[in-house]
């Protein structure tokens, strides 16, 4: 995918001093991201829940060729993950545009790659190191409600007919889940990446919510609370404590603050 010349950019930007109407023209412009992405996301999750429950319901009756089947479909997860994320990264690069055109501080770290090849790279690094485990977690959530639902099933009929009703039951409704919880994560993830590729000096971290009534209390209670440094981490209030928290969506987090979240990040350079 080609990036847009800086002057061909939506003028709706995320790094820098806001007021009201700029920083809603930016949440516009993230929402419209993620609604794109978490359709394309959701309608392949689905795809891929429809093949597991057709191999399954032809598979043996035992909880090993229930994994097997779900190992088996890794690798078109984890396609999925990585085009979700360094696609929806590069829809969030034009909003970081103020500092397109400068330097990278972080140059002296990789000279051989451009801002747009850095932050790729970057992107890269957190789907090594986050989306095995993402996919891992899923497969396992599955195997536990399968096991849930086939508690009470003796006959091989009545295996059959509790995993349909499984499926059938929870395909579209998980994968929309998944699919606008990993898109917003996505939205955050990529645009701290590429403000570490493009940032011409350190910056401070804005978490900023939709302000409207879904807004979960805890995130309310984020609304412009900042960190000093990219590396820092948002101290989110959660169930047991604290999540340490990077940017909204952070798979550090406690699912109750990251499944269907709509926050955002902004960024303000230092002085």
């Amino acid at each position: 995918m080609r990036l847009p010349d800086f002057y061909e950019y939506a003028p709706a930007m995320i790094v820098g001093e806001q007021d009201k109407a700029s920083r809603a023209k930016a949440e516009r412009r993230i929402e419209e991201i993620r609604h794109k992405h978490q359709r394309s996301m959701q309608y392949n999750l689905r795809r891929v829940m429809r093949s597991e429950q057709s191999m399954i319901l032809e598979a043996d009756d035992n909880f090993l060729e229930y994994a097997r089947v779900l190992e088996l479909h890794t690798p078109w997860m984890t396609e999925i993950y990585e085009t979700i994320y360094k696609s929806t990264a590069d829809e969030m690069y034009p909003l970081v545009q103020e500092g397109a055109l400068l330097k990278s501080y972080n140059r002296r770290e990789r000279k051989d790659l451009t801002q747009e090849e850095l932050y790729r790279q970057y992107i890269d690094d957190w789907l090594k190191v986050h989306g095995g485990a993402k996919i891992t977690q899923i497969n396992q959530t599955t195997m536990q409600e399968i096991r849930a639902v086939l508690v009470d099933a003796d006959t091989a009929e009545q295996v059959r007919a509790a995993l349909n009703r499984y499926f059938n039951q929870n395909i579209a409704d998980r994968a929309l889940r998944i699919a606008w919880t990993e898109t917003s994560t996505a939205t955050n993830v990529g645009s701290l990446q590429c403000v570490r590729a493009v940032a011409s000096r350190e910056s401070s971290k804005i978490w900023r919510t939709l302000q409207d009534a879904q807004v979960r209390d805890s995130h309310a209670m984020m609304e412009s609370q900042s960190v000093d440094t990219l590396k820092d981490r948002f101290r989110v209030p959660s169930k047991f404590g604290w999540d340490m928290m990077e940017c909204p969506g952070d798979p550090a987090g406690s699912a109750a603050n990251v499944v269907n979240c709509r926050c955002w990040t902004q960024y303000q350079y230092h002085d």
